[in-house]
């Protein structure tokens, strides 16, 4: 009904938009949208930014421009798409020192900071938010002034600076309550109640939260409530009392789920896994640790690293770009007027030397000129021919002078610009390793974050398999020989005692690791359901209810291009009273030894899950007299299809019935221990291409039982 009310409402918006004409009220319109769902409905909010952007490019609506840039990048980032968040908030930053607006530079720095948090990177937050104090101050603005307490204490508070996070969100609060701000407020308390928890203070963190939540409207701002929920939800768990801890985060979950912020849905699916384990409902628990781990992913994985990186890294080569043109600008103006100093300087000494020269002969023809008139007019000729040939010589001199001059001056500029080039690329060359430290670094945080949430699922998955001692009443002796590919496993094994019958099962679910794993816990919830609700018990009956639980639960319908997701799978029901086992399989088979005799029954060719032909048919069971010291065999195709051994191919099957068949009259135990060593040894070659041991490319899972 929300949504629908949602979408109702956004067609009314979009009639209204669409009569309004291209001006600045329809831009102004567009970003008070913008910021009004930022919390609510995300994904609108960057509709109406990106529309209010170009618009307000079109009219040369500078400030509102600026805005939109800002309140865009704050909807990628309630998204959880910190690469789009980034890129606008550095072009927010930018295109604000273009226009000279310093009061739009404090918030650009404060959501770049605010963006840091986000990735869990409180040092580079906290020097952007020192730059937006700076702007703060000058501009004496105690709403902007509130935004940068309230994030360096989220960031002092992501750094386990408790001290210094308490003190700047109580600064945000008197700043917030002066100005009467109530919303705001909210914002402050949760953040405070985040120090208490932190600390281990429980009772005082819930005070606030509490607090926080009566002034924090619903509607406004989805993305905060479902915060706190969370927090709340976490309190109670601390406090032991995990069916208030369970309310909360489920509702923390659905409004995070609504709002579409992958960062609070994440956070309240942790928080709901680790109640759901305390109520020893592992199988909810599993579920929620899945969603917690695609989610965690999605936000935090390393492409979206690398892609955050080279927003950063394309920013600062712009700014450096810039500085080089400036300073190349300036020396050719340098140069420009040392060229017309020298031209000056020229004609100058031109004229003083043909001044100088005109006095001379004045003053020689003025003494010789009583004298020998004849001698002196001779005298003269070869004076003035000397003079030109002096000025010649001068010209030259001064030329050559000048020439050298302008080498030197050429030399001294290369020999700088090269000695600039080495020290700017050895600062790039330092900033770089420490960028790459940096994200290797966080690479690494992430990926044992993963793989903890990982082992920690796997914990859940080994207690939903089925306990194997209730098998011990019907067989002889047996084994069950379980080898993940990964931390999880897509193939399991399942047990259980119904009807005074003993059912086996050895199953392969599509692909392997979390989504595998994934797979197989809706398979044996399947499996559990079916047998519980069946009057009498069959291996093809069992198999053909758990086709249709799977379709049914990953809503298949055979289009082109669906997930074709499912199973193969060997199940056995064990009748010791009439000394009967019924088989039925979905491509997999089953393996009896029968008097150093193998014999091989084949499962069905088809799949449990949707394919292409609609006509199902139903699965066959097969009826097989039991005689004292028979064993029979179940697995997926993980052992056949390992590569390895001298010339790098497949085990395949018919090694693994010799195998099977020269091992078969040992006890069970040492039996799985043949299949152990053998796998190894099989693996332990070298690869060629790699010259490495050949790693499993399958989970493996066999299971082995006397009669």
């Amino acid at each position: 009904m929300t949504a629908l009310c949602g979408r109702t409402q956004s067609d009314s918006i979009r009639q209204v938009l669409n009569k309004m004409p291209d001006d600045t009220a329809k831009v102004k319109l567009l970003n008070n949208l913008c910021w009004d769902f930022r919390n609510k409905a995300p994904e609108n909010s960057v509709v109406y930014g990106k529309e209010a952007i170009q618009l307000a490019k079109k009219t040369g609506f500078t400030d509102e421009m600026l805005k939109a840039m800002s309140f865009t990048g704050v909807a990628y980032r309630n998204l959880g798409n910190y690469p789009e968040a980034f890129k606008y908030f550095f072009e927010h930053l930018e295109e604000s020192k273009k226009f000279n607006n310093l009061e739009q530079q404090g918030y650009a720095y404060i959501n770049i900071g605010n963006a840091y948090i986000y990735q869990e990177k409180p040092i580079e937050a906290i020097k952007m938010l020192d730059e937006a104090l700076k702007i703060t101050k000058k501009l004496k603005n105690d709403k902007q002034s509130a935004y940068v307490m309230l994030n360096l204490g989220r960031a002092y508070l992501l750094n386990d600076d408790f001290i210094q996070a308490n003190y700047y969100f109580m600064e945000a609060y008197d700043f917030r309550k002066n100005i009467e701000d109530k919303d705001g407020q909210g914002i402050c308390l949760k953040y405070i109640g985040d120090t208490y928890f932190e600390k281990g203070e429980l009772d005082k963190a819930l005070d606030m939260y509490i607090r926080s939540m009566e002034l924090v409207e619903l509607e406004k701002d989805q993305d905060l409530y479902s915060d706190i929920l969370d927090k709340v939800a976490n309190v109670y768990l601390q406090k032991g009392n995990n069916s208030e801890a369970l309310k909360n985060a489920l509702k923390s979950y659905s409004i995070g789920l609504l709002a579409g912020t992958k960062l609070r849905t994440k956070n309240a699916c942790l928080t709901i896994s680790k109640t759901y384990e305390k109520l020893h409902d592992f199988n909810n628990a599993y579920k929620y640790q899945t969603l917690f781990i695609i989610y965690k992913d999605s936000l935090f994985n390393e492409d979206v690293g690398n892609r955050i990186a080279d927003i950063e890294y394309e920013r600062e080569r712009q700014i450096k770009q810039k500085e080089y043109e400036l300073e190349r600008q300036k020396k050719q103006s340098e140069i420009n007027l040392l060229i017309e100093q020298e031209e000056t300087h020229r004609a100058i000494n031109i004229g003083l030397v043909s001044g100088l020269s005109l006095i001379l002969l004045l003053a020689l023809v003025l003494f010789r000129s009583n004298r020998v008139r004849k001698k002196t007019n001779r005298l003269l000729t070869k004076q003035n021919e000397l003079i030109e040939k002096k000025n010649t010589d001068l010209e030259v001199a001064y030329t050559e002078i000048q020439l050298r001059n302008e080498e030197i001056t050429t030399q001294k500029e290369e020999i700088t610009a090269q000695r600039d080039f080495v020290m700017k690329q050895g600062d790039k060359i330092s900033r770089q390793k420490d960028l790459l430290k940096e994200q290797r670094d966080f690479v690494l945080k992430q990926k044992k974050e993963i793989t903890d949430s990982i082992h920690y699922a796997k914990r859940i998955q080994n207690a939903i398999l089925p306990p194997i001692e209730s098998m011990k009443d019907y067989l002889n002796d047996y084994f069950i020989f379980f080898h993940p590919r990964d931390i999880v496993s897509g193939d399991f094994y399942w047990t259980t005692e119904i009807q005074n019958k003993l059912v086996i099962a050895a199953a392969d679910c599509t692909g392997h690791g979390v989504p595998g794993a994934f797979m197989s816990m809706l398979g044996i919830a399947s499996m559990n359901e079916i047998v519980n609700k069946m009057d009498n018990i069959s291996a093809a009956g069992i198999l053909n209810n758990l086709r249709d639980n799977i379709i049914k639960s990953l809503h298949q319908t055979g289009k082109e291009g669906e997930s074709k997701d499912g199973m193969d799978i060997a199940l056995c029901v064990v009748d010791k009273i009439n000394n009967e086992l019924h088989f039925a399989g979905a491509n997999n088979p089953l393996y009896l030894i029968r008097n150093g005799e193998l014999i091989e029954f084949k499962g069905d060719k088809m799949p449990i899950g949707i394919q292409l032909s609609l006509e199902y048919e139903p699965f066959k069971n097969n009826m097989i007299k039991l005689e004292t010291n028979d064993v029979f065999y179940m697995f997926s195709d993980g052992f056949a299809d390992q590569f390895g051994g001298p010339k790098g191919g497949k085990f395949k099957y018919k090694p693994l019935k010799e195998l099977l068949l020269s091992t078969h009259l040992l006890p069970m135990n040492e039996q799985k221990e043949v299949l152990h060593n053998k796998l190894e040894e099989w693996m332990n070659f070298n690869d060629p291409q790699t010259n490495k041991p050949f790693p499993q490319i399958d989970d493996i899972v066999v299971v082995g039982c006397k009669f």
